[in-house]
């Protein structure tokens, strides 16, 4: 089992790494927000404005690697306002 101590110090390192999320693989978008409570970290991105299909969302550490991706299908209003989040919960094995 990973100790607590370990668990959150990886929390801590993925909030301090995470820098913009990348949208269908082109277009890069600010992080607005990140909290850590523990072993849990959410990241609030900045809106985005619809004005197409968004098939992949990736969140990205300092040096442009992915730290997770997500395969998706949303379809906004044309001019809508989107707002990504993300929460990661670090877990022992």
């Amino acid at each position: 089992m990973i100790e607590a101590y370990y668990r959150n110090r990886v929390a801590e390192d993925i909030m301090s790494r995470a820098v913009t999320l990348l949208v269908n693989d082109t277009t890069s978008i600010p992080i607005a927000s990140k909290k850590r409570d523990g072993q849990r970290v959410t990241i609030i991105c900045s809106d985005v404005k619809g004005g197409g299909v968004i098939n992949t969302i990736a969140l990205l550490d300092e040096q442009g690697k992915v730290i997770t991706k997500r395969g998706v299908n949303i379809l906004p209003a044309f001019e809508q306002l989107l707002e990504f989040s993300f929460e990661i919960n670090v877990r022992g094995a």
